[in-house]
């Protein structure tokens, strides 16, 4: 798609007083006050400021930061007063001002979920439908992608959840799936994922399991986990181990029937005592009773030398399913 209705801003470039430079609202500040990044603070603290902060002049003669949040952050953090701005003048046009926003770190802001999200919302409101169709190309989206839908509906979690989005804690799968769930729920979720650092399968995993329970059972994510910790008999403080078990324990809770046919399989094994060479499966699901038996032998020769009473043993087994 065209970016012609872009127009190209009116930068000037100056030293300014960081006192006079705000983030354009509280959501952004929420986001990114007193959040300070080790991995941005070191170079800042060894090299002072790199790049120009983007910012858009008001007509009182404040500034309102565009972009390099981050940056800003670090530099009231150390002490300096004044900075190199990337000033946009006061009249610069909404689509201009959204398009620096995305423009200025392009994969730092595709790689964030709620920094695409607050843009897009913001858009939505104040552009014309030709306009924002020209801002969504910038990020790749065409105006009818449903994908649009479901980044902004992450502006609606509990600001818990916003910030762990915000942080990469979350992947959007995992986002959607808390938009299914009260903000006490989705507090709860993130906690358990912050504090067990989840990522990928097993974030992915407990999540589907208590999204599972608590609209079956119509009960709070914090009382199922509540349960758990009552009933743990085991008291390491080791979180893999602690992890396992939580996940052991909802899996259980979310198949009772399968969990306790496995049980009964146990301990009819162990009843039996089978000997080394024997081993007895059941089926993965444990939703049907049938058992494969394994028999190991040293040879061939060992093999040949049961075989007949083995075709004999099978076939009865075979007469009576007939």
């Amino acid at each position: 798609m065209s970016h012609s209705l872009l127009e190209s801003p009116q930068f000037s470039f100056q030293s300014i007083n960081l006192g006079s430079v705000d983030f354009p609202d509280s959501f952004l500040r929420f986001l990114h006050d007193d959040h300070i990044e080790e991995a941005a603070l070191d170079p800042i603290r060894s090299l002072g400021q790199i790049h120009p902060l983007p910012v858009h002049e008001q007509d009182n003669g404040r500034f309102h930061l565009l972009g390099g949040y981050t940056s800003f952050v670090v530099l009231k953090k150390l002490g300096l007063q004044k900075g190199i701005a990337q000033i946009t003048p006061v009249a610069t046009p909404p689509l201009t001002l959204y398009a620096i926003q995305i423009l200025h770190d392009l994969p730092a802001f595709r790689a964030n979920l709620i920094l695409q999200a607050y843009v897009l919302r913001q858009a939505h409101q104040y552009l014309p439908r030709e306009e924002l169709s020209s801002l969504l190309s910038l990020l790749g989206y065409n105006s009818n992608s449903c994908k649009i839908k479901d980044l902004t509906a992450l502006l609606d979690l509990a600001p818990e959840a916003i910030l762990a989005l915000h942080r990469g804690l979350l992947s959007l799968k995992t986002g959607k799936q808390l938009t299914k769930h009260t903000r006490e729920d989705q507090r709860c979720i993130v906690e358990l994922i912050a504090m067990y650092r989840l990522g990928g399968s097993k974030q992915q995993k407990l999540i589907e399991l208590l999204t599972e329970l608590t609209l079956r059972d119509q009960q709070p994510v914090w009382h199922c986990i509540a349960q758990w910790r009552e009933g743990r008999r085991s008291t390491t403080e080791n979180l893999p181990q602690q992890v396992q078990e939580l996940l052991g324990y909802l899996s259980a809770k979310s198949a009772p029937t399968s969990t306790r046919a496995k049980e009964a399989f146990h301990t009819m094994v162990r009843q039996m005592r089978p000997p080394k060479n024997i081993t007895i499966d059941h089926s993965l699901s444990f939703e049907d009773e049938r058992l494969t038996v394994h028999l190991d032998f040293a040879n061939k020769e060992a093999l040949m030398e049961k075989w007949e009473q083995l075709k004999k043993i099978m076939a009865g087994t075979d007469q009576d399913d007939s």
